[in-house]
């Protein structure tokens, strides 16, 4: 299993846990483009690309996250293409999200949280996971919270994780501690996140894309049935994909 970390120069977060990274023996590949406009990426002939980076926020909440890029609306002001989702690993998005929360004794005021599917890049063959420190200057300069990040990060690449129950899930809002404990604490492995906000752009191409563009089969789709309005449509397009659908 070849993993790839990515760094971009102009991001204070992604310096900060390369750093770390490479205090452990692990090679970081430096960018010069802001992450979310990687280019080239296939280029590296990976398995998986790991993009070690920020998260911003107007909240300035204290997180660790990690996140697969894609765009479910045409809005590509944050990279990527059009609506068009990049390719998951849900196994290895479960394991980041493990291990982060392993560390958590080590940063106690950081929230470990996944995050729904957003920005880009959205390209590339070679799934693509985000890790991320959030979300001012200041955590993103926090150096044990680089370090912690890097520890979770090697332990995360150390193991080939391998997850019968891959899912992708749909619902709840951008921070959702639903899908995180499902990641915590159940069998599924989540690939692509599609929030409430973003369910409108959510068509039949949108679900395909959910489904095929990821590293392992997708065999479920997990619903938040709290977070979903009307659900009717939504099952009728899992079902007709050949999704088992779960409301969770």
């Amino acid at each position: 299993m070849k993993i790839v970390l990515i760094a971009s120069k102009q991001d204070t977060a992604g310096m900060n846990i390369a750093k770390h990274c490479e205090d452990l023996g692990f090679k970081v590949n430096y960018i010069e483009e802001k992450q979310i406009f990687a280019k080239n990426l296939d280029d590296f002939d990976a398995d998986l690309i790991i993009i070690l980076s920020k998260h911003k926020s107007e909240s300035g909440n204290l997180t660790l996250t990690a996140h697969h890029p894609g765009n479910f609306s045409k809005d590509t002001s944050h990279g990527g293409n059009s609506k068009e989702l990049s390719v998951a690993y849900p196994s290895y998005h479960k394991e980041i999200i493990r291990q982060l929360h392993n560390i958590k004794n080590e940063v106690p005021d950081f929230q470990i949280t996944t995050e729904p599917t957003h920005h880009g890049p959205t390209s590339f063959k070679t799934p693509v996971i985000f890790v991320e420190i959030g979300s001012t200057d200041k955590e993103w300069k926090n150096q044990k919270a680089g370090e912690s990040v890097a520890k979770a990060l090697k332990t995360a690449m150390e193991v080939s994780p391998k997850h019968p129950k891959t899912a992708i899930a749909i619902g709840g809002g951008h921070y959702s501690e639903k899908f995180t404990g499902i990641l915590l604490n159940s069998e599924y492995a989540i690939g692509h996140i599609c929030p409430k906000y973003a369910i409108d752009h959510l068509d039949i191409e949108a679900l395909r894309q959910m489904k095929e563009r990821s590293a392992e089969k997708i065999t479920f789709a997990l619903i938040d049935k709290k977070g979903v309005k009307s659900k009717t449509k939504l099952i009728s397009m899992c079902t007709e994909l050949g999704l088992k659908v779960v409301q969770v």
